[in-house]
């Protein structure tokens, strides 16, 4: 591809568009590129284009990490679910005793 290729304006706002969708999505790039029906490599190629190649895999790896946090306060959230069933189970079941 020619340097006119991504000088194109109609291409550079809906790649514009498609990259801001990502960066509030949340989703990887292969997942997002896959809902989206974009080609992953593409993707990259203008994401590297218009955020520059260094804020590109900063932006990528920030959005990695986000995920893995949420990942974990999603399973910390639900062991502390877990726990409190058993609690209120064991305590209701020695209330049933007492009485």
């Amino acid at each position: 591809m020619g340097p006119k290729h991504f000088q194109n304006k109609a291409r550079r706002e809906w790649w514009s568009l498609h990259i801001e969708a990502w960066r509030r999505s949340d989703l990887a790039i292969r997942k997002y590129c896959l809902q989206q029906r974009l080609t992953e490599n593409t993707f990259r190629r203008w994401l590297k284009r218009l955020a520059g190649d260094e804020t590109a895999l900063k932006l990528e790896k920030y959005q990695t990490e986000l995920r893995r946090e949420r990942c974990r306060d999603k399973r910390e959230k639900a062991l502390r679910k877990q726990k409190q069933r058993r609690f209120s189970a064991t305590g209701a079941a020695s209330l049933s005793r007492s009485l």
